[in-house]
């Protein structure tokens, strides 16, 4: 395991600033940019915060059940990093942690106190949720409507941003790479990003369903329909496409280099995420920049504010997102 001083040598700041920052002192005279600076490299190293309490005397025990597979999570860092700001700020207050994947088990309600349930939830399941009559939190999907509280994104502001700044460079055919998972597709769920897309597209005039292709969030599938959108559309291509994730933005770009459709002079790409290896592509990858470690953060002091009765009504949390123009 990683430890402090390697934090700190990586992040170019001092041991105890790294402690104060990662053990949740908000006392700290730092900078905001230094702040992120140690915990995205403390996220990228592994690093695990240790709780100052024995666990043997925690002061209570939430669930984190993950709707993705252990697989899917571990090639996900937008997950990871959910993820390491919850078990990292529950730590630090002291709270024991039962891990769980939601398709193979749920916890069992007599020995946990609270759940964090992350990814999407639907019908059956969230009642399934529902059903464990325990303080609950979900951490990447509306559910205020089911009156359950909620961490989410501002994905109708982003995604309009994106639209806003292809109509400034004058592109008139805007295409989208959609990502569904298994259970969204099965269910007919879409994900919020392609909804506000054709909603904006739609209030434009500008919405043409032959300029959207699905995936399903890998690399290989982002490759796969740049593909197609190449060979399907021909000289009708879009001259800007926005995809829905930066894993396959990477693909799309890839399948464009392939193709010697030079990006950004004939087609320009805007990914989601600022996944880090977006900085090592050639062109690099502009995104949309979120903070999903604060994601889990902020679920984790939404939990301990339901369950000490703090918070009695249920509410939505919303985190901000920052478009970065990079290179594509």
């Amino acid at each position: 395991m990683p430890t402090i001083k390697e934090i700190a040598e990586l992040a170019n700041v001092s041991s105890s600033t790294v402690s104060r920052i990662l053990n949740g002192d908000e006392s700290i005279q730092v900078s905001l940019e230094t702040r992120k600076r140690v915990l995205s490299v403390a996220e990228k190293l592994n690093y695990i915060v240790k709780s100052n309490k024995n666990t043997n005397n925690a002061i209570g025990t939430i669930a984190i059940t993950n709707w993705y597979t252990k697989e899917i999570t571990l090639a996900d860092l937008f997950m990871r990093s959910i993820l390491w700001g919850l078990e990292s700020t529950l730590k630090t207050a002291g709270y024991k942690i039962i891990r769980s994947d939601f398709n193979d088990s749920l916890p069992d309600k007599n020995t946990i106190d609270g759940i964090i349930a992350v990814g999407e939830y639907h019908g059956k399941n969230l009642q399934q949720l529902r059903n464990l009559n325990k303080p609950l939190v979900i951490i990447n999907q509306d559910t205020l409507y089911e009156d359950i509280s909620c961490v989410t994104i501002d994905f109708k502001y982003s995604v309009t941003k994106i639209i806003e700044y292809f109509e400034q460079e004058g592109h008139e055919k805007i295409g989208m790479i959609e990502g569904k998972n298994k259970y969204s597709l099965k269910n007919h769920i879409m994900d919020p990003r392609a909804k506000t897309f054709r909603d904006e597209m739609k209030k434009r005039g500008k919405l043409n369903e032959d300029y959207i292709f699905l995936g399903d969030f890998s690399i290989d599938s982002g490759y796969q329909q740049m593909i197609q959108a190449i060979d399907t559309l021909k000289e009708d291509l879009p001259t800007a496409f926005f995809i829905n994730s930066d894993t396959m933005a990477i693909g799309a770009l890839r399948a464009l280099n392939e193709r010697q459709i030079p990006c950004p002079e004939q087609v320009r790409i805007i990914g989601f995420g600022n996944v880090e290896v977006g900085n090592y592509m050639t062109p690099k990858l502009s995104t949309v920049e979120l903070n999903a470690s604060q994601m889990g953060t902020y679920g984790a002091i939404l939990i301990q504010s339901i369950m000490n009765g703090q918070q009695n009504t249920p509410v939505n949390i919303i985190t901000g997102t920052k478009l970065l123009i990079k290179e594509t």
